[in-house]
C-alpha cells in the first residue's frame, strides 16, 4: 500500500510580536503617557522594538513609592540611549514634569538603539480555558546599555512567579545571548 501525502500540510506555528524574555538590541520606538484605569495614576510608556519588528512596553508611574522604581529605570534607559554618564543624563532630564514627559523623553529615546535586558512574569488567564503564558518586562538594576556594551548585561532572564497558578515551579530556558543583528 502506497501511502500519499496529497493533502499533507506543514503547520505553521503562531508568530509572535513580542520580544522573549532575555538579551536584546531594540530601539526606541515611541513613548506615550496615560493613567491607570483603577486608580488613575500616571506613567510613561516607553515601548523598544527589534529589527523584525517585535515589541516589548513597560509603564513607569511618576507618583507615589512607584516613584523611587521609576526615576533609576528611566535614568539606565537615557544613559543607555544617549551612550552617557548617569550625571550626564541627569542634566538631559532637567525640567521633567509630569506634563512634558512624552515629549522631552521622545526627544531624548525615540529613534535610539540599545541593548536592553527583558525579564518575564507568568500571567495565568482568569479563563480558564486558556493557557498561562510569559509577559516580557523590562529588567531592573543594570538592564539597559548602550549597544556596544551588550555583554555587561545579565546573561539569564529572571522569570517572576509560576508556571502554573497552582503554583507548580517556573521553567526558564537558561542563557540567553542576543543573536547578530543588521545594526552590529
Amino acid at each position: 500500500m502506497e501511502l500519499s501525502f496529497d493533502d499533507a500540510v506543514i503547520a505553521e506555528g503562531k508568530v509572535s510580536n513580542y520580544l522573549e524574555p532575555g538579551n536584546h538590541k531594540v530601539v526606541v520606538a515611541k513613548i506615550t503617557k496615560g493613567e491607570s484605569s483603577q486608580k488613575k495614576s500616571p506613567y510613561v510608556e516607553i515601548i523598544v522594538a527589534d529589527e523584525s519588528g517585535k515589541t516589548c512596553a513597560q509603564q513607569y508611574y511618576l507618583n507615589g513609592g512607584a516613584w523611587n522604581v521609576s526615576k533609576s529605570a528611566i535614568l539606565t534607559i537615557v544613559a543607555a540611549a544617549q551612550n552617557i554618564t548617569a550625571d550626564e543624563a541627569k542634566a538631559k532630564l532637567t525640567g521633567l514634569t509630569g506634563e512634558n514627559i512624552d515629549v522631552k523623553l521622545s526627544g531624548l529615546l525615540v529613534g535610539k538603539k540599545l541593548a536592553i535586558t527583558l525579564n518575564g512574569e507568568w500571567v495565568h488567564p482568569t479563563d480558564t480555558s486558556k493557557k498561562s503564558w510569559i509577559k516580557s518586562v523590562f529588567g531592573s538594576y543594570l538592564f539597559a546599555v548602550p549597544m556596544a556594551d551588550i555583554a555587561k548585561l545579565s546573561k539569564e532572564p529572571y522569570i517572576k512567579g509560576t508556571e502554573n497558578a497552582n503554583g507548580s515551579p517556573a521553567q526558564t530556558s537558561g542563557v540567553i545571548a542576543a543573536e547578530k543583528s543588521a545594526w552590529d
